[in-house]
């Protein structure tokens, strides 16, 4: 069996706030997906009836904060804390596939916002930050 691992940095994660012109974040250490779906069983004297939630889906992502990413392709750290800290909340669009152009090995693209930022630095180390996407709606992926 042959196995094809993919590195990376062949999977970026992609913002935008039209839908259109979207900023890669650079400098990512990690990222994780997680999508769930919420199942309740209501128990009746016909039987255990579930009901099954739509699914709630978001990225954790980890990076090291850039203070000067290439103009219009980069997400800088200053965008991430800009759109975290807009009342009301600012409705952003996400996207993380491979092969980065076409998604056609897997595709993670839908409507988002920012809700979650922590940030810091220790002694002798790049400033970090991690960053919670969460999803609204169904994801788009094919």
């Amino acid at each position: 069996m042959s196995t094809t691992a993919v590195q990376s940095s062949a999977v970026p994660f992609y913002l935008s706030g039209d839908g259109i012109t979207y900023k890669m974040l650079v400098c990512k250490t990690a990222l994780t997906f997680n999508l769930t779906k919420q199942i309740n069983i209501e128990q009746t004297d016909c039987g255990g009836i579930a009901g099954v939630s739509s699914p709630e889906w978001n990225f954790d992502i980890d990076a090291v904060a850039n203070m000067t990413p290439d103009a219009g392709s980069a997400v800088s750290y200053e965008d991430i804390l800009s759109w975290t800290n807009t009342d009301p909340a600012v409705v952003l669009y996400c996207r993380w596939n491979h092969p980065d152009s076409a998604g056609t090995n897997f595709k993670h693209q839908g409507q988002c916002y920012l809700t979650n930022l922590r940030a810091g630095v220790q002694q002798g180390n790049a400033m970090n930050f991690t960053v919670t996407v969460t999803g609204t709606g169904v994801l788009t992926i094919a």
